[in-house]
């Protein structure tokens, strides 16, 4: 896919690099320190992972009248929401990740990154579906991204 034209101006910048560090610090918070997300350390030093795509997924939605209907929104909806804001903010603080693939992959990076220090710190689990559902919570964000800045193009040609 083609980049998008670089029109944000510099005040919109900085306000999105605040934005997106708050969103990080909150986003840090809830996957490491939130103890209503089951973020405490496993038990005897147990570390626990899934490799499987689309496992711990189906497992969910298979067994969510029996694990509860908010551990499957936690787990599925939760983690496509989480990363919404990571896809509309990239494009907006840096115009080298302007592109689809870039802010996908960045997405993908930001989110195996994370699994893999949950892993070692032993908070959580390492979860392939975690990496595919904040992929796809990227991919959104970065969709919503194109519609507004398509929006706010509009408004100014309309406005001249």
């Amino acid at each position: 896919m083609t980049n998008v034209k670089n029109n944000i101006r510099p005040k919109h910048k900085i306000l999105g690099r605040i934005y997106f560090s708050a969103y990080l610090i909150m986003l840090v918070y809830l996957l490491f320190f939130a103890e209503a997300f089951g973020r405490t350390e496993n038990p005897a030093g147990s570390r626990s992972y899934n490799l499987v795509p689309f496992k711990e997924i189906w497992r969910f939605y298979k067994y969510r009248h029996i694990l509860g209907i908010q551990a499957f929104i936690i787990n599925v909806p939760g983690n496509i929401l989480a990363f919404i804001p990571f896809g509309f903010f990239i494009p907006i603080i840096s115009k080298y990740k302007r592109s689809f693939i870039r802010t996908a992959f960045m997405g993908m990076l930001f989110s195996l990154s994370v699994e893999i220090i949950q892993f070692i710190v032993n908070v959580g689990s390492f979860d392939i579906d975690d990496i595919i559902l904040n992929t796809l919570g990227c991919i959104m964000g970065y969709i919503m991204f194109l519609l507004a800045d398509a929006v706010i193009l509009k408004f100014k040609k309309m406005r001249r």
